[in-house]
């Protein structure tokens, strides 16, 4: 990827590909991918994360550690892969080990919510009305016929 590329990419001109991504890991080009890390779509970042631990760049090894608190889930898994290639490392595993409690605790947090917002949900949703309008206009005719007095003779 070429400097105007890269330019046309920051000023949303043109967009990263995954041909590009194949030309990062191809190359070995840890800064091309560390570059569509930050600025790609999740699917490209997926890859170029992938990518980073598919060529074992220990340089990129704060930035990798630094996906796995990424708001994607998809990222931060593969982050996690990518980290596992360095695994002898005690650093990188005690990293990946708070990372896996923080997403086993955000999941929780996640079904709790959503257990919540059902059954609050429940208690206060709107049921909907048991006569609609066409049958309230018959309704209402026939209420004013019975306000009429009713002649026998």
């Amino acid at each position: 990827m070429n400097l105007f590329r890269r330019i046309g990419i920051l000023l949303n001109i043109s967009r990263i590909t995954p041909k590009d991504v194949t030309q990062g890991i191809q190359q070995k080009d840890v800064r091309l991918l560390q570059f569509i890390v930050q600025k790609g779509a999740y699917t490209e970042r997926v890859a170029a994360t992938l990518g980073l631990g598919q060529i074992k760049a220990r340089d990129a090894i704060p930035a990798l550690i630094s996906l796995l608190w990424d708001d994607f889930e998809s990222v931060a898994h593969a982050a996690k892969r990518s980290l596992e290639q360095f695994l002898p490392n005690q650093q990188v595993e005690k990293v990946l080990k708070k990372a896996h409690t923080y997403w086993m605790h955000k999941k929780e947090r996640s079904l709790k919510r959503n257990a919540i917002s059902d059954h609050t949900e429940k208690r206060f949703k709107k049921q909907s009305p048991l006569i609609n309008r066409s049958q309230m206009k018959r309704l209402e005719k026939v209420k004013n016929q019975l306000k009429k007095s009713i002649r026998l003779w």
